[in-house]
C-alpha cells in the first residue's frame, strides 16, 4: 500500500488553512527538483526548523512548556491560530493550558482528535 501524497497548505488572510491547487504544487515541486535558489531556501529553513524543535525538545524534555507565541513561531502561524486551538483542546477535555504550561490529559484522546495529522508524523518516523 503506498502512502497518500503529501498536501501542501496555505494560510489564508482569516488564518485558516486550504490547499494549494494540484497545479501550484506541481510547479514548486518542479522549481525545488530543479536545484537552485528556491531548493536552498526551503533546505535551509528545515535545517532551521528541525534545530529549533529538537533544541526545544531537549530543553522541554521533563516538563513541557511553551509559550502561544512560540508555538506559533515553530508552526509558522499566528499566535491567535494557536490560542484558539489550545483552547479547542482543552475544552475537549484533552490538554489543560496555563501560562506556557502544557498538560496532557488524555493521549488516546488526542491522537485520535488530531488523528491525521499525527498520523503523517508517525508514519513519517
Amino acid at each position: 500500500m503506498t502512502p497518500d501524497p503529501p498536501v501542501w497548505m496555505k494560510e489564508r488572510s482569516n488564518g485558516l488553512l486550504s490547499a494549494l491547487p494540484a497545479e501550484e504544487q506541481a510547479r514548486i515541486k518542479d522549481e525545488f527538483e530543479r536545484g537552485g535558489a528556491l531548493q536552498h531556501s526551503l533546505l535551509r529553513y528545515t535545517q532551521a526548523l528541525i534545530t529549533q524543535m529538537s533544541q526545544t525538545a531537549m530543553c522541554n524534555r521533563h516538563q513541557l512548556e511553551m509559550t502561544q507565541e512560540l508555538i506559533a513561531n515553530m508552526l509558522g502561524v499566528r499566535r491567535e491560530g494557536v490560542t484558539e486551538a489550545a483552547g479547542k483542546l482543552q475544552a475537549a477535555g484533552l490538554i489543560t493550558y496555563s501560562r506556557g504550561h502544557i498538560t496532557v490529559l488524555d493521549r488516546l484522546g488526542l491522537e485520535a482528535h488530531v488523528r491525521e495529522c499525527y498520523a503523517v508524523v508517525k508514519r513519517g518516523i
